[in-house]
């Protein structure tokens, strides 16, 4: 017997529905329950989360540190090809692989034109601020 697409999908899916019901019982009771099940707010519901599953960046602001999403704004909105970070910048742990993680498959390339630097970092030599954030300077450099 083949199984199409949707019959899979809706395989894998049914489980993780009957958990969140579960869940749903348990910390609510049965009154409120039913009152999630009211089907015009479960349509609503099923439609937004629906909705951002097919974007491949999505849930990403939620998760990411803000330097890191500037950072990423930054680079994405120059259509950049790789960057380089201070070394301010790359000095904190969690900031240095967070970026390296979200910005594939950009390269982190110490040769880099696109500097991440701290916003009150001193420019080095040859490059100047295109964009800034309160967490994250993106400079150009020759």
């Amino acid at each position: 017997m083949s199984l199409t697409l949707d019959s899979r999908l809706a395989r894998a899916v049914a489980p993780w529905l009957l958990c969140l019901a579960a869940l749903h019982w348990v910390r609510g009771g049965p009154e409120n329950f039913l009152r999630q099940l009211d089907p015009a707010r479960l349509s609503e519901k099923v439609a937004a989360a629906w909705s951002v599953l097919g974007d491949p960046r999505s849930g990403e602001a939620e998760a990411l540190p803000p330097p890191v999403a500037d950072a990423l704004g930054f680079l994405r909105a120059r259509h950049a090809e790789d960057y380089r970070l201070s070394a301010a910048y790359a000095a904190d742990s969690l900031i240095y692989q967070r970026i390296t993680e979200a910005s594939y498959p950009l390269r982190l390339d110490p040769k880099s034109r696109q500097l991440l630097a701290l916003p009150g970092e001193a420019p080095p030599a040859g490059c100047k601020v295109l964009e800034r954030s309160a967490h994250v300077a993106l400079l150009g450099c020759d």
